[in-house]
């Protein structure tokens, strides 16, 4: 018979090597997906446009085109976008729009067609907005949506939309101090799954500049989890805007004019629960990776890297997707919105949105584990068997 000692040797190495094949193909699995992203300055008339962009390659297919009125309902601005839970609608917020006061779409992934949700100009479908521009779902019921000009003394506003009816309600008025401290500019946001947001402002009151905000969503009621020009917390930053969340209690934030003299852009790091901030990648440091000039859009991908979309990267300063090291800040161009070799070309890419790929295979890494598996569980079995006879 085998001895224990050596059935646990062979465990062991299975074991060892089983998981050595796991991290290598979960390596080569980051960056694959798709993402969405808004431009507002691509399509007909630039009137804007929405592209799907394969991360792997960078390749660009334009799904809407804002400026073409056989597609829907024309646009203006489109500058935030979110997915369906399953993935083949986006939802984007167009800050001006036709009446210029803010429109939500619903798009079609496959089709590219579009449809009006609710026009922030219509006071028949709720308070209205002026300036509507992040956007998060909660399920594929409701949307949050923050608005920069909208509410008490147009201080910005978080609203509520059924998108269903496109009706609207005001969560949180950010001029009004009874739900919290004062806010001057939210401009983007993310869900924290438990019944909260986090809102980036790009100004604040009196000498603050910059804040991010938890809003309760039942309640509407704020509190200030990071002063961006407040260097106790870490390294500052003037005008925050894309949020994301790591999944490890910290958020990822980009910040369109900090990281240097003058600032092209940088993506902080912070600590939900104690504001502390953490320059993660500063777009001016040539060392980190292609420049940047002006990182708005976060999202992050199937395994917590974020990607960026950035106004005046690129060929011509037409904008570009990147890919962030969550550990280190490294950066990748995935897509080159100048570039027509990856597709139609954009303008200002704003908003982005994370698609994974759906497998209904292995890949070839994947193969590669199951394989490994195979043969090395034959490898035991004749072990065993060779020891028996033996005996």
């Amino acid at each position: 018979m085998i001895n224990l000692k050596s059935f646990l040797s062979i465990f062991i190495i299975q074991t060892f090597l089983l998981l050595s094949l796991s991290v290598s193909a979960q390596a080569e699995l980051i960056r694959d997906g798709l993402a969405v992203v808004a431009d507002d300055s691509a399509g007909t008339d630039n009137d804007g446009a929405l592209f799907i962009v394969n991360i792997r390659n960078g390749e660009r297919i334009l799904v809407t085109d804002f400026g073409d009125p056989a597609q829907g309902p024309i646009g203006n601005d489109p500058v935030g976008v979110a997915l369906s839970q399953d993935f083949s609608n986006a939802y984007v917020v167009d800050e001006s729009g036709e009446s210029g006061s803010g429109l939500l779409f619903h798009v079609n992934l496959r089709t590219g067609e579009r449809i009006i949700i609710s026009d922030f100009d219509d006071p028949s479908q709720g308070p209205t907005g002026e300036l509507p521009s992040g956007i998060a779902l909660d399920g594929d019921e409701t949307a949050y949506i923050v608005d920069g000009a909208a509410g008490t003394d147009s201080n910005g506003a978080l609203f509520h939309v059924d998108l269903a009816t496109g009706d609207r309600e005001i969560v949180s008025d950010f001029g009004d101090p009874v739900q919290g401290p004062i806010g001057q500019t939210p401009v983007n946001l993310t869900l924290d799954g438990a019944g909260g947001a986090y809102v980036t402002d790009k100004d604040g009151p009196g000498s603050i500049n910059g804040i991010l905000f938890l809003v309760d969503l039942t309640s509407g009621d704020r509190e200030i989890i990071s002063i961006f020009n407040d260097p106790a917390q870490g390294p500052t930053g003037p005008n925050p805007f894309g949020i994301a969340l790591d999944g490890l209690g910290n958020a990822f934030v980009a910040d369109e004019d900090a990281g240097g003299d003058p600032g092209d852009g940088a993506l902080f790091l912070v600590n939900l629960s104690t504001g502390n901030r953490t320059l993660l990648s500063n777009f001016t440091n040539s060392a980190q990776g292609p420049l940047g000039g002006e990182p708005e859009g976060v999202a992050t991908d199937g395994f917590g890297q974020p990607l960026v979309a950035d106004k005046n990267a690129g060929s011509g300063n037409d904008g570009g997707l990147f890919l962030v090291d969550m550990t280190t800040g490294n950066r990748i161009l995935v897509s080159d919105f100048g570039n027509p070799a990856q597709g139609p070309t954009g303008g200002d890419p704003t908003g982005v949105a994370f698609k994974p790929i759906e497998r209904n295979v292995p890949t070839l890494s994947q193969w590669g584990l199951i394989s490994a598996a195979a043969l090395l569980g034959i490898i035991g079995f004749i072990t065993v068997r060779r020891r028996k006879i033996r005996v």
